[in-house]
């Protein structure tokens, strides 16, 4: 999906609250695919920001800086406007709006996946005017739960019409 999403010219980005040593592991074992034989996860993503403090990443966000991908640490120095970023780097902090600059898009050209409907859906949204992606794994539970119990509903819902319709022909203004 994401290389359909680049394919189809979406920016594709992650920001991720969590350290590099941490997102390097995980991703690393999240994106090891049998047919994928030795692809990196970055390589699913244009840009790739770590440590990036939502929802401060889509205010007013924090020092932008390259991460040495050997030893997991902050290089020294901040990247500036005329350095731009480089795809398949791996950087710490920095805003949604260095991010817009820096590539050169608005929000609108750029789809952010999140799975936390403050920090980043309604923050993303709001600020940068991005398109979003919810992404909630609990959902498929209840849509699960909703259609083994829904004739239930439905039932509880005609009784309880019932009931409203009773008590209100039973009130003394309408007698």
């Amino acid at each position: 999906m994401l290389d359909q999403l680049r394919k189809s010219k979406f920016t594709v980005f992650l920001a991720t609250n969590s350290n590099y040593s941490y997102t390097n592991k995980l991703l690393t074992y999240m994106f090891d695919f049998p047919d994928t034989q030795g692809r990196s996860w970055k390589s699913y993503f244009d840009y790739i920001f770590v440590d990036s403090q939502k929802p401060k990443f889509f205010q007013e966000g924090t020092t932008l800086r390259e991460v040495d991908e050997e030893t997991g640490t902050l290089k020294l120095g901040q990247i500036s406007i005329k350095q731009g970023l480089e795809k398949m780097k791996v950087y710490a902090g920095g805003s949604s709006a260095l991010l817009c600059q820096y590539v050169g898009m608005s929000g609108k050209n750029i789809l952010y996946v999140g799975d936390h409907i403050f920090g980043d859906i309604i923050k993303s949204k709001k600020k940068q005017a991005m398109r979003t992606f919810l992404v909630i794994p609990e959902l498929k539970k209840e849509v699960q739960h909703w259609q083994d119990t829904k004739e239930y509903y439905h039932h509880l819902q005609k009784l309880e019409t019932i009931l409203s319709e009773a008590h209100f022909h039973r009130t003394p203004s309408r007698k």
